[in-house]
């Protein structure tokens, strides 16, 4: 059986290929007509640069596809949470496309958050500006940088840890991005220890971006074999935390014991152990 050692080593030299064919994210501005005859811009031409100053979550499903409908009432639940809880400053956009109009009542049928359709005649712009997939979600902080993103298929809409899960992600991202101005900017490349641990079944990963950088977080069993990879996303400088759920790659719960999470960045690699308890 190979080492951890060995498996790090191994996944490095793949990670930098990773890295070499990667297009670095950086905001893509757009203007689309917000359709959705219930919410609250219906009519207006809206984007990212429309929410200035708002954390903004974009989410790309096709109109016809149950999945898509579902995971886009999980948003749509979410916004009414934090409207709920008096936050404010949170703002969501369904990007579909406007080839399946035909199919927009069922995705828009009592939902209030804005939706705009991308235009075939022009290739799908946005979709294709984002590299976007149907299901993908895109979290832009507030200086309107994306700070990450990834497929929404693997979390449950009727699973209340799986929405407290993309909940987390975007109070991570408002908390840093409110508080960021407020701080001198990491000086390094840091992985902290996870809070709390020993934990079940989440824990907090914390860590230091010094410039905006490539990122990648993964977590790995006391073998070396990677159970999930967290992250891995261009992200900008700051202080950041991403929540691990506690299962792996496979949505699947992982077994207690110890495991090791590890930052890859720029040509730095930290790891850290922490304990999954029964």
């Amino acid at each position: 059986m190979l080492s951890a050692h060995n498996v790090l080593r191994t996944y490095i030299v793949s990670f930098y290929l990773i890295i070499f064919s990667a297009n670095l994210f950086s905001q893509n501005d757009f203007t689309l007509e917000d359709i959705n005859p219930d919410s609250d811009t219906f009519g207006e031409l809206i984007g990212p640069s429309y929410f200035t100053d708002n954390v903004l979550v974009l989410g790309f499903f096709h109109e016809y596809w149950g999945t898509c409908r579902a995971r886009f009432e999980l948003l749509n639940d979410l916004y009414l949470e934090l409207l709920s809880e008096n936050i404010l400053d949170v703002k969501f956009i369904g990007i579909g496309k406007d080839q399946y109009s035909s199919s927009l009542d069922g995705m828009l049928n009592g939902r209030i958050l804005p939706w705009v359709q991308d235009d075939s005649l022009d290739n799908y712009p946005v979709w294709s500006e984002y590299g976007a997939n149907q299901r993908d979600v895109f979290f832009i902080n507030n200086e309107g940088f994306i700070d990450t993103s990834f497929s929404i298929t693997p979390y449950n809409p009727a699973s209340f840890e799986d929405v407290q899960y993309i909940k987390n992600i975007i109070l991570e991202i408002k908390n840093t991005s409110l508080s960021i101005e407020n701080k001198l900017k990491p000086e390094l490349f840091t992985l902290r220890n996870n809070y709390p641990n020993p934990f079940n079944p989440t824990t907090n990963i914390a860590y230091d971006l010094s410039k905006n950088s490539f990122v990648n977080i993964s977590i790995f069993d006391i073998d070396g074999n990677k159970v999930r990879t967290l992250l891995n996303r261009f992200q900008s400088e700051g202080y950041k935390t991403i929540v691990w759920n506690g299962k792996n790659d496979k949505n699947v719960r992982v077994a207690a014991g110890m495991y090791l999470y590890t930052l890859y960045v720029e040509d730095m690699i930290q790891t850290r152990k922490m304990v999954m308890l029964k």
